[in-house]
């Protein structure tokens, strides 16, 4: 005896929710959830030509009296070196320290040009922030559209193990204690089963993003010259005597966080290309992954405004101090 029209709607239904639910390989692309792949791409390019020339040894530029106390302190030699105006703070410490008149005009130049060299160093460090913020944004926006096309289709596949445990329940009513009522609860059965475990499957949708500038790439290779960041911001990186410790740079800190909160611990070298490189296919979790990655490394960045200002602040009080002395006039 065949099953009743209803039991083959039933059938059909329960196909067309398999059917929609459990493509669990499909990938999409940023450009499916209008977020296009170049959106934090720079419009003109970045391009970080070598305009001055840092010293990449700190202890070369803390030479004895290069420090000033009261004014200039050890870290402000070292981001006047980074800012490319180390040789202004130099001769107006040796102004300062021969005691000797000189014109107004001299010292008004080095302190200029100090300034613009600090300016340029700002401009730079909010590009890189920028960059790192547009980033962090997209692949948040990324990952929460991915979480919830996870989550509607895990709500699909939850209503399907619901409709088909239902229909097994009740085709007792329907058919007959005969063959193809064992065949059609088995069947069902195994297709609720088969549904209720494709719901433990969180994330299985995944997203393909591609990186022609990834700014985590230096961070964690940390070549000497970096070829993403400005070669004063990228002095600064890695130069023990920034971090508090003045132990560790702040890049070999910020790696090892990485690698233990981040990575667990285990790195191979599809992990590496994924995160590091020009990137792959990510899943949810991973997603997660490279968002913690790029909002520590925004933080890390964003400190150096901090060593900035507080280079700035000791230039100002420099100049104050040397003018109330009224010894510089103008010839």
């Amino acid at each position: 005896m065949s099953a009743p029209p209803r039991i083959h709607y039933a059938l059909c239904i329960l196909v067309i929710l398999l059917h929609t639910g459990c493509k669990s390989s499909n990938i999409i692309t940023p450009s499916s959830l209008n977020v296009n792949w170049d959106i934090c791409m720079p419009a003109g390019g970045m391009n970080y030509g070598e305009m001055y020339t840092v010293d990449l040894m700190p202890d070369s530029v803390l030479q004895s009296g290069m420090v000033m106390p009261g004014f200039f302190h050890e870290r402000d030699i070292l981001i006047a070196n980074a800012s490319g105006t180390l040789p202004y703070i130099k001769s107006l410490i040796q102004l300062a320290t021969a005691r000797a008149d000189s014109g107004k005009s001299s010292y008004l130049d080095y302190f200029s040009n100090t300034e613009k060299g600090l300016a340029s160093m700002r401009t730079q460090t909010e590009a890189i922030l920028s960059e790192l913020e547009c980033e962090l944004f997209r692949t948040r926006q990324l990952y929460i559209q991915l979480r919830n096309l996870n989550s509607k289709k895990n709500s699909r596949l939850t209503a399907g193990a619901i409709v088909i445990g239902s229909a097994t329940n009740i085709t007792p009513v329907f058919i007959t204690q005969k063959t193809p009522q064992n065949i059609f609860l088995v069947g069902s059965s195994l297709l609720s089963a088969g549904l209720s475990l494709s719901t433990l499957r969180t994330g299985s949708g995944k997203i393909k993003l591609i990186f022609p500038r990834n700014l985590l790439s230096d961070v964690w290779f940390a070549p000497v010259k970096s070829t993403d960041y400005p070669a004063g911001l990228w002095y600064i990186l890695n130069n023990p005597k920034f971090s508090n410790a003045r132990q560790l740079s702040k890049v070999q800190l910020i790696k090892m966080r990485w690698l233990k909160f981040e990575l667990n611990d285990s790195v191979n070298k599809e992990t590496e290309n994924l995160f590091f490189g020009t990137g792959g296919i990510f899943d949810q979790d991973e997603l997660e992954v490279r968002v913690s990655m790029l909002a520590e490394l925004m933080a890390e960045v964003n400190t150096i405004n901090v060593d900035l200002d507080n280079f700035e602040y000791d230039l100002n009080h420099f100049r104050d101090n040397e003018f109330n002395y009224s010894r510089h006039i103008v010839n």
